[in-house]
């Protein structure tokens, strides 16, 4: 029985994804016992508390729900039971407009680099508050990790981190945490990328300041707990967008890479040579990388600071 002993407070409700909805009715007359009173989305009872994000309050007669989400979307009824078992409701309907709900579940870190014998830690954060440790899992090749009976694993942070121990290559990949908390269902990739050595390229002299028909000379220092051959360096000439265009190695023409390929020497400089140079080297699973600056003057006088 629809009528005025329970009154819809603003029933149409348009709200984006994250933000916060909130049903209220009025009750005509003495107000019942809140057990009288219930909640329900599309036909479908809301237990108290249905979630963290869902709540009803002041004797059920206020029900907020928090990051909204689209599956929030939908018709909302309140009930009312009266002593002599009469029945009384008050609409609703949410509208959920999309939103930014890309921080719902996202990696702390993507992806995660480790040596050989270490231990790496894979996490993910959310943007719903007190979301408890149940509503996590972590999946690797399509299978459910279970931490307790595997030594290799372990959970940290409300299971929100995946610790993974004695790394080896075949622990390489992709890793998903899925959170299932109430209406809300997201998943968030992580991959972890094994180094068998730490490398680190330093520019020594970029930018480097000349005119055209000099010769300029870049040096850099590749540091690593193991040698990297020249085999394993590679130099590019970048465009403005900072993409590729061009490889420079092995050596040709007026650009020639000494030194093992720690140097990178144009001769004969064009107007067209200004801009950014890459150098990157790729060993043994670590893979990096770094630029450095030829500006080419107009005036035969370099300035050198």
């Amino acid at each position: 029985m629809k009528n005025d002993v329970i009154v819809a407070v603003d029933p149409i409700k348009t709200v984006q994804e994250m933000d916060t909805a909130l049903f209220k009715v009025l009750i005509e007359g003495t107000e019942p016992d809140w057990t009288q009173l219930m909640w329900l989305h599309n036909g479908k009872e809301l237990l108290p508390p249905a979630s963290n994000r869902i709540k009803p309050s002041d004797g059920r007669k206020i029900l907020t729900i928090t990051s909204v989400v689209k599956a929030d979307e939908g018709m909302y009824r309140c009930g009312l039971t009266m002593p002599d078992g009469r029945y009384h409701f008050a609409d609703f309907e949410l509208k959920v407009e999309k939103g930014d709900s890309s921080d719902l579940l996202v990696p702390v870190q993507n992806p995660v680099r480790a040596m050989h014998s270490s231990s790496a830690t894979l996490a993910v954060k959310t943007s719903l508050k007190s979301v408890p440790p149940s509503a996590f899992t972590w999946i690797r090749n399509n299978q459910y990790i279970d931490a307790a009976n595997n030594p290799k694993y372990s959970f940290v942070n409300y299971k929100k981190g995946l610790v993974v121990r004695d790394i080896e290559d075949a622990d390489a990949g992709v890793y998903t945490a899925q959170m299932m908390y109430g209406k809300v269902h997201v998943r968030a990739d992580i991959e972890l990328l094994i180094n068998t050595v730490d490398v680190e390229i330093r520019p020594e002299n970029s930018p480097i300041q000349t005119v055209v028909g000099q010769t300029a000379t870049f040096l850099v220092t590749i540091d690593s707990v193991v040698k990297v051959p020249w085999k394993s360096v590679n130099w590019y000439k970048l465009d403005k967008a900072g993409k590729r265009v061009q490889q420079l190695t092995p050596p040709s023409g007026r650009f020639k890479t000494p030194e093992n390929r720690r140097k990178l020497v144009i001769q004969n400089v064009e107007a067209a040579d200004e801009g950014f140079y890459e150098v990157e080297v790729d060993h043994k699973g670590s893979v990096v990388s770094a630029k450095v600056e030829l500006r080419v003057l107009a005036s035969k006088w370099v300035n050198s600071q």
